[in-house]
């Protein structure tokens, strides 16, 4: 059985790390990048079913590459992985899981909040 083909993105090494040694069992871990313009590139380049991605990264957000990544045409499902507690961003993220799927392409988003200590 073929796996899901997964691109993560997130500009904290150690984070990435975690979050491929956890999935890369079940799923296939195409790419891991750092920064939301090359999050684009790769995803354009790769095309892989999902994305999991952080909110805050350098040169794009990952609301931005998202956004770009929509507007290209890109199918993937999008899952925002992110250390934010700020009511604003979340507010955000919550938005964008609720955008009727039409005009997403079919393709959900989720947000998923991560405890800090």
């Amino acid at each position: 059985m073929r796996k899901i083909r997964v691109l993560l993105a997130d500009d904290h090494p150690g984070l990435l790390e975690v979050v491929q040694s956890l999935l890369e069992t079940d799923v296939d871990v195409v790419e891991s990048v750092n920064n939301g313009e090359t999050l684009f590139d790769s995803a354009m380049r790769l095309q892989p079913e999902v994305i999991v991605t952080d909110i805050s990264m350098p040169r794009l957000n990952g609301f931005e590459a998202v956004e770009r990544l929509r507007e290209s045409g890109c199918s993937s499902r999008i899952v925002f992985l992110t250390v934010q507690s700020d009511p604003d961003t979340q507010a955000t993220a919550g938005a964008s899981a609720k955008t009727p799927a039409s005009s997403l392409g079919k393709t959900p988003i989720q947000l998923i909040p991560i405890a800090t200590t």
